[in-house]
């Protein structure tokens, strides 16, 4: 499954141009073993698998079996590559003949609370790691996710985009959609959530505030705060918990002051 998730992301990035970087882990041998895969503007500029990098590390690819694969914020975009550097097409490659190697995924129920949220959660680890049946089991208890399964997939997807974008979000949960929603009717929205553009509004303006005191670091510190506190469905706790970051740099009255009209 992390080699489809690990294909998606990989294909997302190059197709949006994204700068990011690929975060995957893996065993070989029972022995872990980490690699990524850094871009510019949707081109490879560094493949890297334990100690070895470029083609050579791509060679080891087939060996690995995943257990994660993530986008990350890259602070500094790369600026270099060499010509051992593998190609996004060979990559892919690389992936595909992994992915078709794989035996197939025995469908789940699609009628029940319990098979939505663990789909959506199964999907979701490549993103939220360990934290995701916390994290969604959360929002379950906020959103049903049988009563009201739009809306608690709009919420997951939120969770998700501080941390790998919209684009990458959608893409992550749009076969759980395909799957769920096909016949069923739009939903109100749900009382304990915030519209998604308030979210994108509260999250820019916060963001900006971190970037003049954490300068570099201000999007990872953000990114982990979002998690632990969804600002789409508890907005006061996310806010909070931003104040708190900076409390001991500024002030307590200080910070006040400076999330005052958010």
């Amino acid at each position: 499954m992390y080699a489809k998730n690990l294909h998606f992301l990989l294909e997302e990035a190059a197709q949006f141009a994204r700068t990011i970087e690929l975060y995957f882990r893996g065993t070989v041998n029972q022995e872990f073993v980490s690699g990524s895969i850094l871009l510019r503007s949707g081109d490879v500029f560094q493949f890297s698998l334990g100690q070895h990098d470029g083609r050579n590390a791509l060679a080891l690819l087939p060996r690995v079996e995943l257990v994660l694969a993530v986008a990350l914020t890259l602070e500094q975009a790369p600026t270099s590559k060499n010509s051992n550097t593998p190609e996004v097409h060979e990559i892919l490659k690389v992936l595909q003949s992994i992915i078709l190697k794989q035996p197939l995924e025995t469908p789940a129920p699609t009628s029940t609370k319990n098979s939505l949220l663990s789909e959506t959660t199964e999907i979701t680890k490549s993103v939220l790691g360990d934290q995701a049946m916390a994290q969604l089991s959360r929002i379950a208890g906020q959103i049903s996710p049988e009563k009201n399964p739009l809306e608690f997939l709009r919420a997951t997807q939120q969770l998700l985009i501080p941390i790998v974008g919209q684009d990458i979000a959608q893409g992550i949960l749009q076969p759980i959609k395909t799957k769920y929603l096909s016949a069923t009717p739009p939903a109100q929205p749900s009382k304990n959530v915030v519209a998604t553009k308030d979210v994108q509004n509260l999250y820019a303006k916060v963001e900006s505030i971190f970037q003049e005191y954490f300068g570099a670091g201000a999007s990872i510190r953000l990114q982990k705060i979002a998690v632990e506190h969804p600002p789409r469905e508890r907005p006061t706790e996310f806010l909070h918990a931003c104040q708190s970051l900076l409390n001991p740099i500024l002030g307590e009255g200080a910070v006040q002051k400076l999330f005052k009209n958010l």
